[in-house]
């Protein structure tokens, strides 16, 4: 083993600073997002500011890794922020609420929710001002008992809550009691603020990892301030539950409040010992877990977490009891917060004589690692043998030389490690050892294997007979299978990890059953669904209304995540305009006969409808007003066009809207919201070259502050 001249070690406290999962999207280079948000409506909604602070005594004692405080990456500032303090909006099928936050100078926000309690059909999303990070949705399977919730980082110095409540949904409630204000930059491009001779757990050496890394989260700790890491690991049941070890000293405020982050890794990972590279795209949390047991002579931490994480890149970690033979270990973490990281140390691991922190002897693992090291914000990550089996977890490192001065990480990279095969009997007690929490049924095992999370494979959409698979069955496990309704299929219920699927009918709507297999272990029984989709689309038909322009929408059918919506129409003097599972506008100018057809595909097999309609004849369009004729009329024309085109705005009756020219902009949008122009209108008449556009479909939006009046415009040639 590699030896060095430094004498006072000093542990990394590893901070940087469920329910359901929760999304988070980010990207460094578009928006995700429109400035109207996820539910479009006006942005005049209040704006809460944070005081002005001066972070340079926080920061400065953070990144000098003090050893007596928490590696803080933000500080809390207290808020009591309810429903009353935002605003809301009409809107589509609801209403929308919204409240703007801003906390100059900020590289990143986070809130505490000390009430969340979200009514039937509710969601809520969170995003920054640059439209690039959304976090969401939450719904009411995000509520906790104590309807306490901290959420992940959004980076940016001002975010916005958005809620929307269906028309038939109870009144949800909330309270924001604290802000984070993050004064490190956990985004910044390259490698964040962790030493730059980290190693994305992607490169490489990292590959053979990558059933073990799917494992491991970084953890937000101590009222949402700050980070340690962790990982699930697994039991001798091979039952799945969410058991997540980490470090005693980790545990600092309420387990309940913590925040796991998964897959939080470099979608482009630099492999050059340079750092790692670009901030991830989408990632996973999970909010809250319970204590299960802690020893601090081994400064081990296990935590239940409220809920079995459901995603399909989710593995559990195996463990290993021995303390001999083994020749290299590897550790995997998140330092100072950063994107996952992969160290390396191709020597085995010794047996820390001293008294590492005041523990007792010989209960630490000494690393030193070849590639990569460990920092603040690693504490708590798995330590793994050669055969990728847990057999400790992180507690600290050198930060100081014999005279006190902090050294570079990457130039001492030595680790001490918590002793898995101690921390198995512990302190003796159910709540200061591992042993009956991973062994339940006291089997004796010495190992344990990395396991994913079971997932059913099988048609989104089921046209004709087709089969569903059940994978990850653990070792030992036996499985059975049933499809709800049973009814709907020659074969309802078997066993194995095969289920055939043939319909016992024709079906004249659309309808989704279930498909449940139950995996038998040791320890009990675990279920696990998918629902699919058979029979032809349904379609709703919604009356136009007063303005049949704008009647949203005319035609609609449930949505279906990752299918694929074609609307056609038989007349060529009709034209429709759909967003997806609805049909927004019918316009022709004349009454017309027709009939519309919806394909639904799964990029498998396509179901489909035809139904038969009527439209009047309409061509214009006004602002929202229960008039809705005489107000203020858009003429486009010709309507289709191949060359120019006239925009003319008729406002002889306009009472209520100012006439001023200045107040209106016109935009030109695609089908698929792409803006192609935008322009302010001088007059009333504006003429338009488009001769540039393809055949096809587009939108003319002429925007004013009392609202859109939209066309649809179409270029044939």
């Amino acid at each position: 083993m590699k030896k060095s001249a430094l004498f006072f070690v000093i542990f990394f406290v590893g901070f940087f600073g469920a329910f359901s999962q929760v999304r988070v999207e980010y990207n460094e280079t578009r928006k995700l997002l429109t400035e109207e948000g996820v539910f479009p409506s006006k942005t005049d909604y209040p704006d809460i500011r944070l005081p002005n602070f001066d972070f340079t005594t926080l920061r400065e004692k953070s990144l000098k890794l003090d050893p007596n405080i928490p590696f803080q990456f933000g500080k809390a500032f207290d808020m009591d922020l309810s429903l009353d303090d935002g605003k809301w909006y009409e809107s589509p099928g609801g209403k929308v609420w919204k409240l703007r936050i801003t906390s100059d100078n900020s590289y990143s926000l986070n809130l505490v929710f000390s009430k969340l309690n979200l009514g039937e059909g509710a969601r809520m999303y969170i995003y920054n001002d640059q439209r690039n990070m959304l976090v969401g949705p939450f719904d009411n399977n995000n509520t906790k008992i104590n309807e306490v919730l901290i959420t992940d980082l959004i980076k940016g110095s001002s975010i916005t809550v958005e809620l929307y409540e269906p028309e038939m949904s109870s009144n949800s409630e909330l309270v924001i009691s604290k802000v984070i204000h993050g004064f490190i930059d956990t985004f910044s491009v390259g490698f964040g603020q962790s030493a730059n001779c980290n190693i994305d757990v992607d490169c490489p050496v990292g590959q053979p990892f990558g059933l073990e890394s799917n494992s491991v989260s970084r953890i937000l700790i101590n009222n949402g301030q700050s980070f340690c890491s962790g990982a699930l690991i697994n039991n001798t049941c091979n039952d799945f539950t969410p058991f997540l070890l980490t470090a005693n000293h980790c545990l600092v405020g309420n387990p309940g409040d913590f925040v796991f982050r998964f897959q939080y890794r470099s979608p482009s990972p630099q492999c050059d010992g340079q750092g790692g590279g670009g901030d991830s795209q989408v990632n996973i949390f999970y909010n809250g877990s319970q204590l299960a047991a802690n020893n601090a002579d081994t400064d081990f931490g296990l935590l239940l977490m409220n809920n079995r994480p459901d995603h399909a890149n989710v593995s559990f970690l195996g463990w290993s009891r021995n303390s001999v033979g083994i020749p290299n270990t590897a550790g995997i973490h998140h330092p100072r917060g950063d994107l996952m990281k992969i160290s390396i140390d191709n020597n085995a691991p010794q047996i820390f004589p001293g008294n590492f922190l005041q523990t007792p002897v010989n209960t630490h693992w000494e690393v030193d690692f070849d590639l990569g090291t460990v920092e603040g914000g690693s504490s708590g990550s798995p330590l793994l043998d050669q055969n990728r089996r847990v057999i400790g977890q992180l507690h600290g490192g050198t930060v100081f030389d014999m005279f006190g001065n902090p050294i570079d990480r990457c130039d001492v990279r030595n680790g001490f490690y918590g002793r898995f095969d101690i921390s198995w009997t512990g302190g003796g007690t159910n709540a200061t050892r591992l042993s009956n929490w991973l062994d339940p049924n006291n089997t004796g095992a010495m190992t344990t294997n990395t396991i994913n999370l079971p997932s059913i494979s099988g048609p989104d959409l089921l046209c004709s007979p087709g089969t569903y698979t059940l994978q990850n069955l653990p070792a030992g496990s036996t499985a059975t299978w049933a499809v709800i309704p049973a009814s709907q299929f020659v074969n309802g219920s078997g066993t194995g990890t095969s289920a055939f699927m043939q319909l016992s009918g024709n079906y004249t709507g659309i309808r989704a059953p279930r498909i449940v297999f139950t995996i038998s272990t040791d320890c009990g029984d675990i279920q696990v669904d998918k629902t699919f989709w058979i029979g032809p689309p349904q379609l709703t038909y919604h009356p136009p209304g007063i303005d049949p322009c704008t009647a949203n929408p005319y035609y609609s059918t449930i949505s279906l995540p990752g299918f694929t919506y074609n609307w056609s129409v038989d007349n060529p003097n009709v034209w429709l305009t759909s967003n997806g599972q609805s049909i927004t506008s019918v316009l022709s100018y004349n009454p017309e006969y027709f009939n519309i057809t919806l394909e639904i595909s799964d990029g498998n097999c396509t179901t489909s409808r035809t139904i038969s309609s009527y439209t009047a004849g309409y061509y214009c369009q006004c602002f929202s007003d229960p008039a809705c004729g005489n107000e203020l009329v858009l003429k486009v024309y010709p309507n289709p066009a191949a060359e120019m085109i006239s925009v003319e705005l008729d406002t002889a009756n306009v009472s209520s809207i100012d006439r001023g020219f200045s107040q209106y902009e016109l935009k030109l949008y695609t089908t698929s919201g792409e803006e192609l122009l935008s322009q302010p209108v001088s007059s009333a008449k504006t003429t338009l070259d488009v001769r540039f556009l393809k055949n096809g479909f587009y939108y003319i939006h002429l925007i004013h502050k009392e609202g859109i009046l939209r066309r649809q415009i179409r270029i044939e040639r």
